[in-house]
């Protein structure tokens, strides 16, 4: 049973370990532990926790992994294990957009850190603690957004945000999570990398 936060985490990194045995390519097993990190750095800001979360004590029941293409699923499974236990629906959300990610790569055989990079000048809004600044999208890709403000919003890495794009003629919102917030090179504002929280872009082509 996934009880806690700590045991979704805990499974994700398990179940990382049985993908690079099962002969996951190294980009997916990283992406998997990668997910892990950053479902800690979300918990840790939702409850003001500066500590990281403890693996869990008892072992974890976890769906059975035979190839790499088993791995959407059983993300999915332990998304809705732990929703069915109360954990935050962030968390579970966020498995949830990484499985279907993991889909479309196994599907279509692009690995997700190669996924096409568009270079974009796009005005936009993003809004962070209440507060919402003017942003410019730098590049976008299937993963997230670069995106730069000419000054330092108030996040910190692990942060969930909102950025408002218009697109098509009509209004978009995408929740993400902050990857890093940093100087701009030339000493120009800041730059953002944004990773897609609740990808409702996937989620639509998956059901079409």
């Amino acid at each position: 049973m996934l009880r806690t936060p700590a045991d979704l985490l805990g499974a994700l990194r398990v179940l990382a370990d049985r993908a690079r045995h099962a002969g996951a390519s190294p980009t997916v097993v990283g992406t998997l532990e990668e997910t892990s990190d950053r479902l800690g750095w979300l918990y840790a800001n939702r409850h003001g926790d500066p500590e990281p979360l403890l693996d869990p004590v008892d072992p974890l029941d976890l769906p059975v992994l035979s190839t790499p293409e088993d791995l959407p699923g059983c993300l999915q499974k332990l998304a809705l294990a732990a929703q069915s236990q109360g954990v935050d629906a962030e968390l579970t959300g966020y498995v949830e957009t990484v499985a279907r990610r993991v889909a479309r790569v196994l599907e279509g055989g692009q690995e997700l850190r190669e996924a096409p990079r568009r270079l974009v000048n796009q005005p936009g809004e993003l809004k962070a603690r209440g507060q919402v600044q003017s942003a410019t999208v730098l590049d976008r890709s299937l993963l997230g957004f670069g995106v730069g403000t000419a000054t330092r919003p108030p996040v910190a890495k692990g942060e969930a945000v909102q950025l408002f794009l218009h697109e098509d003629g009509r209004p978009a919102m995408y929740d993400c999570l902050v990857v890093y917030c940093s100087p701009q090179s030339d000493g120009r504002g800041f730059r953002l990398g944004l990773d897609l929280f609740k990808d409702a872009s996937l989620a639509e082509e998956r059901s079409a």
